[in-house]
């Protein structure tokens, strides 16, 4: 017998981040800057190529031209989406900026720059 399921946004939300975790878990580490890092519950990105950077910083103000300079000099960048908010988040230095290319803290000195974050995820998720 067939049963129809009916699924709210809510639970599309949860199964789809479940998937994308699982695929994180079973991405392997080549180096130490993987493909994927997540930050919480969200997924980042690296960019490696001006195709990535162009395709991520599509809708920002971000500088493809900038991103490619950092690229060039062997910077690790990973980008962080949620809904509409973005961070670019370069692992080298550890400043990370939001898709309006304002710096918003330094990971590395726990949020400095007079950010009212403390942490990636308070950005993102508010």
């Amino acid at each position: 017998m067939k049963k129809t399921i009916r699924l709210t946004e809510a639970d599309l939300t949860r199964i789809v981040k479940r998937i994308i975790n699982e695929d994180l878990a079973l991405l392997g580490d080549d180096n130490d800057y993987p493909k994927k890092k997540s930050i919480g519950n969200i997924i980042g990105r690296k960019i490696e190529t001006s195709e990535d950077a162009r395709k991520y910083t599509r809708g920002t103000k971000i500088s493809v031209d900038n991103l490619m300079r950092l690229l060039d000099m062997d910077h690790n960048i990973y980008v962080y989406i949620n809904g509409d908010k973005r961070v670019f988040l370069d692992y080298t230095t550890g400043n990370a900026y939001s898709e309006k290319d304002i710096l918003i803290l330094n990971v590395k000195k726990g949020g400095s720059f007079g950010s009212q974050y403390n942490k990636l995820e308070d950005y993102l998720e508010s």
